[in-house]
């Protein structure tokens, strides 16, 4: 017999700046709304995977498991450091994840928020280059940050449904900034780079791109604060949580099995939607996507 899952257990399938909106707002969220302030985002890409992956697909089901391990160990690690330093992790991509740093106090500015990133990254690079996930394993990270306006939108509602997509120009910024970077690097947007020109030292990069190599200042280490539960805000995160997820976590099924196996996949390119589309009209294109795509399908969509 299935069960609804627990407040604490949905909250680490959901970012926590959905569960904060969540539990400022009034229940159930009235679609679709926005939220919009300043903030640093982290673009980490791990580099290696797919070579891993082709390498470890031909071992069967052994092959999966070690995969598995080897991902959970590797993810498991950066967002923990991630967190630990206030950011929160918004939206995965395959093999990446952006994570983003909110204003918390009246004198977290944008280059406060840039630095705290920042910092981040340089010792994410540190820690994730001396941790060992496996043998001939051989991953590591290009890492990319941002600052800027950011719109956080809470959108469609079909099927009981939510997505949250992130726009904004510091987005498009970073997916510039990733043809600039190696394995190992950390590279600041323009905007960033500005931003904290008086704590870093590196090379600047063509377009005003900048390579950090170190910081000359450091602030104190923030961790991300978590929203305690309240009445109503389990079933209220439940939209967010994918249905393949929601299914397992109600049969009581927290530990995932590992699997290789075919898949299809659809991409849907929307040129014309981007951080300057009105709400109401990104609404509407998510609705119609949520009409369109078989149920329980996930969407996953960034905007630049």
């Amino acid at each position: 017999m299935s069960q609804a899952a627990s407040f604490e257990v949905l909250a680490r399938y959901v970012p926590e700046l959905v569960v904060r909106r969540l539990a400022s707002a009034a229940l159930p969220l009235t679609l679709p709304a926005l939220d919009e302030f300043p903030a640093a985002v982290l673009f980490a890409d791990i580099s290696g995977f797919t070579a891993l992956t082709e390498r470890l697909s031909g071992a069967g089901p052994a092959g999966a498991e070690e995969l598995t391990r080897i991902v959970n160990s590797y993810f498991s690690k950066l967002i923990e450091v991630i967190t630990a330093h206030g950011g929160d992790v918004v939206k995965f991509a395959g093999d990446a994840l952006i994570a983003v740093w909110r204003p918390g106090d009246p004198d977290d500015t944008a280059p406060i928020l840039a630095q705290r990133a920042t910092q981040c990254a340089v010792l994410v690079q540190t820690v994730l280059t001396q941790t060992q996930v496996g043998k001939s394993s051989p991953l590591s990270l290009k890492i990319c940050v941002g600052v800027g306006d950011m719109r956080f939108m809470h959108l469609g509602g079909e099927r009981g449904r939510c997505e949250l997509l992130l726009a904004g120009e510091p987005l498009a910024d970073l997916g510039a900034a990733g043809a600039l970077t190696t394995p190992g690097q950390v590279v600041l947007t323009p905007s960033a780079g500005a931003a904290l020109r008086a704590v870093t030292k590196g090379e600047t990069l063509a377009g005003g791109f900048f390579r950090v190599t170190a910081l000359s200042g450091t602030l104190p280490i923030k961790k991300l604060p978590q929203t305690p539960g309240a009445p109503g805000l389990a079933e209220a995160l439940t939209a967010y949580v994918p249905a393949a997820v929601r299914t397992r976590l109600e049969a009581g099924q927290t530990e995932w099995l590992a699997e290789l196996r075919p898949l299809s996949v659809l991409f849907v390119n929307l040129p014309d939607l981007t951080f300057r589309t009105p709400l109401a009209r990104a609404q509407q294109a998510m609705v119609e996507l949520q009409r369109t795509l078989a149920p329980g399908l996930t969407l996953d969509r960034a905007l630049g």
